[in-house]
């Protein structure tokens, strides 16, 4: 393991090459088909435009091109097969190409254009562009692809697991296309890429315009090989070649006790892996104790931090599986990063992203997070179907029912008794984890309650033990409105439960918290703040 914290000082120049050279489109698979969606923005509309069309990287799989490629090309087309453009006329198009840093979806793409591209953004081209396009031949199933005349080339290698941007800045309009450009739109994440834009101006450092699953369609022509320039981000991303995550995500926390499943894929079958980790401390950017290494990737474990070590200890982790990490049963932070021996990178190992993984023991919450680790909810059924409390801030969607904020904090769950949810038919369950009472002798269960509306129905509290044999017990119950409380006044009432008598040999507690509306979707009850003191 030596070997690999010693490979980052090194730096040896390797290049992937692609299998085959030629074209492709993105999104790919459009190369002969039509698109199924259109948009005027920005070679049909006469104001300035400024466009970030952000692709995935996941298109070059699809299309199989791996390796280093030299885009020597990019065209574009118009949106059927019989619209032609008499002749174009925009005084400064400039287009550029490069890596992305950002995800392609909404809510990873920055508003801000220059926090989505690197350093080897390239002008592709640049000045007036002029130009006629005649219809495609009769019976032809989508328009011809014409370039929106290159004359630089991008290096870019997929195999990096960085996202490709091209990005229009069209300043200036005497004559437009006087058609729509082709386009491919389709499922929240199935789309392989997004547009974003300012439809006012050419120069704008901020996007004010953004389609979900909606992007143009371009084609880029390349050759085999070239030299991607250097792409850094402040923390690594998952790439074919080496991927991991947490419970499907880059941060997992779980109760003590409970597994973390940890994924580890890779594109390179049978080479050989490891994982470093980090205790008790969260993963670092580039800048803040990372590192970033000759190939352009960043080392997001502070490889100085005293707990730093290694999961196989030689590199020799085989296959790329599903694990569990072995730190379940107390209170543990633990901090990974895979390494997978590859060819592709100059150090010869490709990167995954750094993942986070979190046990605790049994916690009170005020949602400010969420549903605290180990909670269940819904929880099991008391004997008719169940359904979920909901997280909120500020007042609930009915009018005259529920709080108009939490208790404390900005986040609580409530009831949803719109849709038939508060028709008695269904309960809505919430389950604690279990809180270790092994060292305590004198305790209460303490929570926020919000009884507002008129058809608030009957809120039932259970608890469970260990040595009870988990069977529940009623402990509290509370039945319609609460005449004190009002929306906009008095919202909350602080409710408590003194638990005064256990089972013997009792060392765990949980509870449940279970509502049946009142006939109507006036009776959204709420909870906040829930704890045992």
């Amino acid at each position: 393991m030596r070997f690999f914290v010693a490979c980052l000082c090194l730096s040896l120049m390797l290049t992937g090459l692609v299998s085959a050279q030629g074209s492709m489109t993105l999104p790919a698979g459009f190369l002969t088909a039509d698109g199924n969606g259109a948009s005027s923005f920005p070679f049909n509309n006469t104001a300035d435009h400024k466009w970030q069309w952000h692709y995935a990287n996941s298109n070059f799989a699809a299309a199989g091109v791996t390796g280093t490629i030299t885009i020597t090309d990019i065209s574009v087309r118009m949106s059927t097969a019989t619209a032609a453009a008499a002749g174009w006329d925009f005084p400064s198009v400039d287009v550029y190409m490069g890596s992305a840093t950002t995800g392609y979806q909404l809510g990873q793409h920055s508003t801000t254009f220059a926090d989505n591209t690197c350093a080897d953004l390239t002008l592709m081209r640049s000045g007036p562009w002029t130009g006629s396009q005649p219809a495609a031949a009769a019976g032809a199933a989508a328009g011809d692809w014409f370039s929106l005349g290159v004359t630089n080339t991008f290096s870019y290698n997929p195999d990096f697991g960085k996202d490709i941007i091209v990005q229009i800045e069209k300043c200036g309009t005497n004559a437009t296309w006087g058609a729509s450009i082709d386009g491919a739109s389709g499922g929240a994440g199935t789309n392989g890429g997004n547009r974003y834009g300012s439809t006012s101006d050419c120069a704008a450092t901020t996007s004010t315009f953004a389609n979900n699953e909606f992007v143009p369609l371009v084609k880029i022509d390349f050759i085999a090989g070239g030299t991607p320039g250097i792409c850094v981000s402040e923390f690594q991303s998952n790439q074919v070649e080496s991927s991991l995550t947490v419970d499907t995500l880059s941060v997992s926390a779980a109760q003590n006790g409970n597994p973390i499943v940890v994924d580890l894929s890779s594109s390179n079958a049978g080479a050989q892996w490891d994982i470093g980790l980090m205790y008790n401390a969260s993963p670092v950017g580039a800048s803040a104790g990372g590192l970033v290494t000759p190939g352009g990737q960043s080392v997001n474990l502070d490889l100085t931090n005293p707990t730093f070590s290694f999961l196989n200890n030689n590199f020799a982790g085989t296959p790329f599986t599903s694990i569990n990490f072995p730190f379940v049963n107390s209170n543990l932070q633990v901090s990974g990063q895979m390494g997978v021996i590859s060819a592709s990178y100059p150090l010869g190992f490709a990167l995954s992203q750094a993942c986070e993984a979190v046990w605790v023991g049994c916690q009170g919450s005020g949602f400010e997070a969420g549903n605290p680790p180990g909670w269940a909810n819904p929880g099991p059924s008391w004997g008719l179907p169940t359904l979920a409390w909901t997280l909120n801030s500020g007042g609930t969607p009915s009018g005259a029912t529920g709080p108009t904020a939490a208790n404390t904090g900005t986040n609580y769950i409530y009831c949803e008794t719109s849709g038939g949810g508060g028709n008695g038919a269904s309960e809505f369950t919430l389950d604690t984890c279990v809180f270790d009472v092994s060292s305590l002798t004198n305790f209460q269960l303490d929570f926020a309650l919000s009884r507002i509306g008129a058809t608030i129905g009957t809120l039932d509290v259970y608890m469970f033990t260990d040595a009870g044999g988990w069977g529940g017990t009623p402990v509290m119950s509370f039945t319609g409105a609460d005449p004190t409380q009002t929306q906009g006044g008095v919202e909350w009432s602080n409710e408590s439960y003194a638990i005064t008598a256990l089972p013997l040999g009792t060392t765990g507690v949980a509870f449940s918290f279970t509502y049946v509306g009142g006939g109507s979707f006036t009776g959204d009850i709420a909870l906040d703040d829930i704890s045992v003191n």
